[in-house]
């Protein structure tokens, strides 16, 4: 696979791999001062957001999901030798939704989402059809 610019003048191949390790090392920097990151994080593993995070932690968990997408036939993409890494859920291959201990939280980041509008426009690929299959309580 390759990535090209819009006026074509450079490209750079872009490679599936299995290397987790490789591409969560590239991930763990990427993010390294992303606070949304560490917030969402916290949110998904129901760790209060007062609450002190080391870095290692916060990197585990950000392995955690890259080992999930490998393990449930996502499919993990690096360029230049692990420069970057793309990961994502192939359509019918979606991971499970995880919902905080947050109902706010929740109702943002999930249940805003209109399931009928998603569905007309998303053909059955990306995040928002998983999230409106998830059964609601």
């Amino acid at each position: 696979m390759v990535a090209s610019s819009i006026n074509e003048e450079s490209s750079l191949a872009v490679n599936l791999t299995s290397d987790v390790e490789k591409a969560s090392k590239t991930l763990f920097k990427a993010f390294e001062k992303s606070y949304a990151n560490d917030y969402l994080m916290k949110k998904f593993f129901h760790i209060p957001i007062t609450e002190k995070v080391s870095r290692a932690r916060i990197n585990a968990m950000i392995h955690y999901y890259t080992t999930c997408y490998h393990d449930l036939d996502g499919e993990i993409a690096e360029a230049n030798d692990f420069d970057a890494v793309a990961i994502w859920s192939r359509p019918g291959c979606h991971l499970p939704a995880t919902l905080s201990d947050d109902e706010s939280f929740n109702k943002i980041f999930f249940s805003r989402l209109d399931c009928e509008e998603a569905r007309s426009h998303a053909s059955g690929n990306g995040l928002l059809l998983p999230l409106c299959h998830r059964k609601r309580s």
